[in-house]
């Protein structure tokens, strides 16, 4: 059973008692955000002269604001991890009909070995002239493929560094705490299978509670 923390924070000025199965440091971070987003409405022209329930009802808009840009950010990277999953787990069913392949061109090579060795002499060179040509024209073939599969996970790869490096960049703020929870998942992405996108899905679910809850408490706070 989870336990539940209680830390005391700074909250515009005022010393809060927060409560919750969240770590200290959560809390903390919590507390902190709400000071950053008091200090930005505070830079508003007429801010100082509104009403506390107007601050408080602007200071909810905004947090709302910020909630729902995350989740959107959220959910177009939930969308575009499933894309890359899609494609890598193609990717994996290209690689295993190539080693059936290569497992059926084995086959053939030694089976041209053994009819070689029983031929006469004329027919074994003539067979072994064959069988090297077979083997030159496999080993080419073998790796072309090759060549275009590590070709292809390295495009995957780089599309997908490239398309992660710039969604966190146009969203470090909002997107901090999923990044960190994340990064290890999207790094490992073209190696695991669709059992971490549901455990990603959970913890995404996991994340919207938090902040469900973290809301529910504010907006406690603030009454």
């Amino acid at each position: 059973m989870a336990v539940k923390n209680t830390t005391q924070v700074l909250i515009d000025g005022k010393i809060v008692t927060l409560s919750g199965y969240e770590s200290p440091e959560y809390l903390q971070q919590v507390a902190s955000y709400m000071n950053q987003k008091i200090s930005e409405l505070s830079q508003l022209q007429g801010y100082n002269r509104m009403s506390v329930d107007t601050k408080h009802t602007l200071l909810s808009l905004n947090v709302a604001d910020d909630y729902f840009k995350a989740k959107e950010q959220a959910e177009m990277l939930e969308e575009d991890m499933e894309a890359k999953d899609s494609e890598s787990y193609g990717l994996r069913s290209e690689l295993a009909e190539t080693k059936v392949r290569l497992e059926s061109l084995k086959g053939e090579l030694e089976q041209a070995r053994k009819e070689s060795e029983e031929g006469q002499e004329q027919i074994r060179k003539a067979g072994e002239e064959e069988l090297e040509r077979t083997r030159r024209e496999h080993e080419e073939e073998l790796m072309r493929i090759r060549k275009e599969q590590e070709d292809r996970i390295g495009q995957i790869r780089n599309e997908q560094e490239q398309e992660s490096e710039r969604v966190l960049k146009e969203h470090a703020d909002e997107l901090e705490q999923i990044r960190r929870e994340h990064e290890a998942e999207l790094e490992r992405l073209l190696k695991e299978h669709k059992d971490d996108l549901e455990r990603l899905q959970k913890e995404k679910e996991e994340l919207s509670s938090q902040l469900a809850e973290a809301n529910e408490e504010l907006e406690e706070l603030l009454k």
